[in-house]
């Protein structure tokens, strides 16, 4: 897996990986996406089990009028819980399931989530954990 880092707009193409928190509420870049996409992540989290608690995942297939093909939300519970090691597990499962998908494309758009966390060291948990996922041991 080759991973980048960028400063980039939302996603074009390919999946959008996106953070919620507890409670159903979407990161800054979350919520700009589902203005994007005309409400379709607050309608398929209130039609779902999905909370934004820790660990869930979402996986929603893009509305008609988007080039995105599937956005996945993960969620991370209350802010002030998040730990460097539910970063890289986030990012270590949206690799898993994006790869069981048939994904080829896939931007994770890292989010400042909680006062006090560093979003750049949060970036690199995150690509670590995706690393981590992707590793295959094939002899």
């Amino acid at each position: 897996m080759k991973i980048t880092f960028a400063n980039q707009d939302l996603p074009k193409s390919g999946a959008a990986i996106v953070y919620a928190l507890a409670g159903r509420k979407l990161s800054a870049s979350a919520a700009q996406l589902d203005k994007q996409l005309a409400g379709a992540l607050t309608r398929a989290m209130a039609n779902s089990r999905f909370k934004g608690d820790k660990g869930q995942t979402l996986e929603v297939l893009a509305p008609g009028k988007s080039d995105l093909t599937r956005v996945l939300l993960l969620g991370m519970g209350a802010a002030k819980d998040i730990t460097d090691l539910m970063i890289e597990n986030a990012a270590a499962s949206a690799v898993k399931r994006l790869n069981s998908s048939g994904e080829n494309e896939a931007t994770l758009i890292v989010d400042s989530l909680a006062a006090g966390r560093d979003t750049g060291a949060d970036a690199a948990r995150s690509a670590f954990g995706a690393l981590l996922e992707s590793y295959r041991f094939d002899k």
